[in-house]
């Protein structure tokens, strides 16, 4: 297939060229601005809003002559970006009775999707690839089950099953200009690309949308026996499973620059001055890792009377950790930091850290097998009245849950395997030299810089972390009314627990805050007394834990994070259904669900990033009680992001009737008109401040707002669902409560 798409048109915000001659007047007003008439700081040359040309950012007034360019006083702009996909599915199969007892089949699929970056299609507009989709794809998987089913006795049947999936995502881009291009002085690994985001306005490019692979594969065995003894059907089997894993990414290898208005309280202010809110630069996230599953299983489904059949049965499926083929793991003691204790496998990383083949580092990625896996499970049904039209069920399972083979992707990005760095407060022109640093990029393997990589981020795991298991339960009732229709009602229940979430072990630490993020600040000391940093924003990584502590080894080491097992989910709902069978060409069926789901983070399925779970860092350093560390955790306690409220569901279909008439029957009937109807609660939100309030380093949409009002929702229009005046930022140095 080929569908060619032009969505609406997406709307932004662009400098204007009054601003690039130095007027910010109308950008800066009230006709601009929500909140009001914003003065810009004479600190950086401002006098009513306007400022010297020569002021600003040559390279920032370079990238805006790339731009498209608008009339409108605010800078606003609108555009489309076009798409143009190619799909294919071609399926095959084969079914093959050997004899009467024994047949064997084979199925196979092929889906592949294609389509060029969207700059392909606009070269004139810089704009396009700047939101989520603007890149291109070339994906494909193949898919092949085989399947062999042999009778053995009259009572007995055994079915093996062997399964190969493999795949193939490649994310593509399209070139347009490099650092050098424009006068920014750093180094991309990826040519003639730039990733530029301003908060609220334009953005070009996005990390996502950036060359790279992924290349996960599996293939499975499994071998199912059943028997039929009397009342009894027992099920014997087995399962193993083996995936890999090759991938490659490059979201920040192009060195991402954000710019969120916190110098000048104007985004596109500080962009055209140059400053940094905050500069990321990383070496390509690559990975090649597998990973085994085994599992075998016994169940019994016992017909223990005419009206009641119990199903009963238990899973044994050890855990088996993640397996780094190129041995890009670590982990962290905090007591080895004390003690200076180095790595003898690396023996110039930084104290604290091992390394794969360190004493005591179990296998390749510092996590120990869990053997103890077992998962019971039970359920029965009941006929009260045995006459098959109604049924009472209830049921209970314990299942595993394994994380998602990108979850370590960016936290293999550390010494020396590669190098993640964050700069806040730098210029665009030259974010190295305007922080007083050596740019350390390209990073060479052979000759790993050491000494010039500061501040680099680290996240750390466990060996023994637990993994995460589900309760899972049910009640239902279901009862045929009459000859056509039926409902049901059933409770459902389920508790996740141990889930897998991040916390920062090393924040930034402030004790005075001044009156802005930029302004002078003050942090306690290990020996009681207060040190001074002139710029609160500047001196995230001074003011860490670590390098209060030990400026001289706290230096190597920026972001510490670790991964913690303290997460949990709770979902309870009540599923209510009716079914309608065709009666005079008419089907209907429809179901409504009532439901809460709360609990802590969940951050299992996706690839970590440093401070982008718990809100509130827990220091390795200067550990809190359990009491204490608990009711940091309970501080993340809310709604599941995927939790709706209420769901309906209503499908409906009416199909024209037989006409006697021959001509009639021909032309008008069988034909059905079917139609689906669906209304679901709202996601649930967190409203986030968008600005480190707390000066930690936890990532913005982490920290949470105050809540200052019970009347959160505004006048129910679209521009003003939420009541602003509800919601507060924190006080500087300060986590909010939302």
């Amino acid at each position: 297939t080929r569908a060619p798409q032009t969505p609406a048109d997406i709307l932004t915000f662009i400098p204007t060229q009054a601003m690039l001659n130095g007027d910010f007047s109308a950008v800066a007003s009230a006709q601009c601005r929500a909140q009001g008439n914003l003065a810009l700081p004479a600190a950086f040359g401002f006098a009513n809003n306007r400022i010297d040309p020569a002021l600003l950012s040559p390279a920032a007034v370079r990238i805006s002559r790339l731009l498209p360019t608008t009339s409108d006083p605010c800078g606003r702009i609108t555009y489309s970006r076009t798409l143009e996909p190619h799909e294919s599915l071609p399926i095959a199969k084969v079914d093959f009775q050997i004899s009467q007892n024994h047949s064997i089949f084979a199925r196979y699929m092929m889906a592949r999707t294609f389509w060029e970056p969207a700059l392909t299609n606009s070269p004139d507009n810089l704009l396009v690839p700047g939101t989520t989709g603007g890149g291109g794809r070339d994906n494909s998987q193949h898919s092949l089950a085989v399947g062999d089913t042999m009778v053995l006795t009259n009572n007995v049947v055994n079915n093996i099953r062997v399964s190969i999936n493999r795949t193939s995502v490649v994310r593509t881009h399209a070139p347009m200009f490099g650092p050098e291009d424009v006068g920014v002085k750093m180094y991309s690994y990826i040519p003639d690309y730039m990733n530029i985001t301003t908060t609220g306005a334009f953005s070009i490019n996005t990390g996502t949308e950036t060359f790279s692979y992924y290349k996960p594969n599996s293939y499975g065995v499994s071998d199912d026996l059943t028997w039929v003894r009397g009342s009894h059907q027992f099920g014997f089997g087995g399962t193993y499973q083996y995936s890999n894993w090759k991938t490659e990414s490059n979201v920040r290898s192009m060195g991402p620059m954000s710019f969120n208005g916190g110098v000048t309280g104007l985004p596109l202010a500080d962009f055209l001055l140059g400053r940094v809110f905050e500069y990321r630069q990383s070496t390509p996230f690559r990975q090649d890792i597998k990973q085994p599953y085994f599992a075998v299983y016994g169940q019994d489904t016992w017909r223990v009377s005419p009206n009641i059949t119990l199903n009963y049965g238990a899973r044994w499926e050890p855990w088996f950790p993640q397996d780094s083929q190129d041995q890009a793991f670590y982990s962290f003691d905090i007591d080895r930091w004390r003690t200076q204790t180095r790595s003898r496998v690396y023996p110039r990383a930084p104290p604290g850290l091992n390394y794969p083949g360190d004493e005591g580092f179990p296998g390749n990625t510092g996590m120990k097998t869990v053997w103890a896996n077992i998962a019971p499970r039970v359920g029965i049904s009941w006929d009260p009245k045995a006459d098959g039209r109604m049924s009472i069920r209830a049921g209970y399972g314990m299942t595993g849950d394994f994380v998602t083979g990108q979850f370590f992707f960016d936290s293999r990005s550390a010494p020396p395997f590669g190098l993640e760095q964050r700069l806040n407060g730098s210029l665009l022109d030259d974010p190295w030299g305007s922080v007083g640093r050596t740019n350390p990029y390209p990073i060479s393997p052979d000759n790993y810089p050491w000494s010039a990589a500061l501040y680099p981020l680290y996240i750390t795991v466990p060996y023994d972390i637990k993994t995460t298991r589900n309760h899972s339960w049910n009640v239902g009732l279901q009862q045929q009314i009459g000859e056509n229709m039926a409902f049901s009602v059933t409770y459902l229940g389920t508790h996740l627990f141990n889930v897998w979430g991040v916390v920062d072990g090393n924040p930034a630490l402030v004790t005075t805050p001044g009156a802005t993020a930029t302004a002078p600040c003050t942090a306690q000391l290990p020996n009681g007394s207060a040190q001074t940093f002139a710029n609160c924003n500047n001196s995230l990584d001074q003011r860490r834990e670590l390098s209060l502590a030990n400026p001289a080894l706290g230096q190597y080491f920026g972001y510490l994070d670790y991964v913690v097992d303290a997460g949990w989910q709770d979902y309870q709902g009540l599923l209510f259904s009716v079914q309608r069978r065709s009666v005079r060409g008419i089907t209907m069926s429809a179901n409504y669900t009532l439901s809460r789901c709360e609990g802590l983070i969940n951050q299992g399925q996706g690839p970590l990033n440093v401070a982008t779970g718990y809100m509130k860092p827990i220091s390795l350093l200067n550990p809190p009680s359990e009491a204490e560390t608990q009711a940091i955790y309970d501080t993340d306690k809310g709604q599941c992001s995927a939790w709706r409220k209420h769901i309906f569901n209503l499908t409906a279909s009416i199909e024209s009737p037989q006409f006697s008439n021959a001509t009639a029957r021909a032309l008008a009937s069988g034909w059905r008109l079917s139609g689906i109807f669906r209304a679901a609660s709202g996601d649930p939100l967190t409203i986030s401040t968008g600005l480190d309030r707390a000066l930690s380093g936890i990532e913005a949409t982490t920290q949470g707002a105050n809540q200052v009002s019970d009347e959160v929702y505004g006048n129910g229009t679209r521009d003003q669902w939420l009541n602003p005046t509800a919601f507060a930022q924190p006080a500087l140095g300060t986590y909010g409560n939302s």
